[in-house]
């Protein structure tokens, strides 16, 4: 699938560390997601999609748009950014299933500017 030069992703990490092996401590560090609800703004590339498919269990990621990057680098600065626990939780069924299953972790799309806006 051919992917826009311009397309930004954003990361969330939403799990802790408890039970991880180390390749998948060693890729959330490389993404620069050392704590929980840190986020980190990485563009849309294939080194940066295999990455993300090794972490999927541990992270929610999206294409943001420029409303939530502006709000986002307006709040707090640097490369990986801390954000709040979400206002209202997280989806429906929790941080253990994936979105397509109502949960939380894995490809959200559009949607990862939701959790953004109620985690700023």
């Amino acid at each position: 699938m051919p992917n826009d030069s311009g397309k930004r992703l954003a990361v969330v990490r939403i799990r802790g560390a408890p039970k991880m092996s180390n390749h998948i401590q060693d890729t959330l560090r490389l993404l620069n997601l050392k704590r929980k609800h840190a986020c980190a703004i990485v563009p849309d590339n294939g080194t940066y999609r295999g990455m993300l498919k090794v972490v999927r269990s541990f992270v929610a990621w999206g294409e943001i748009n420029e409303d939530t990057l502006k709000k986002l680098e307006g709040s707090k600065k640097g490369t990986a950014i801390r954000l709040k626990p979400p206002k209202k939780g997280m989806w429906r069924k929790g941080i253990k299933h994936p979105f397509q299953t109502k949960g939380s972790h894995g490809y959200c799309g559009e949607k990862i500017n939701e959790l953004l806006v109620r985690m700023v």
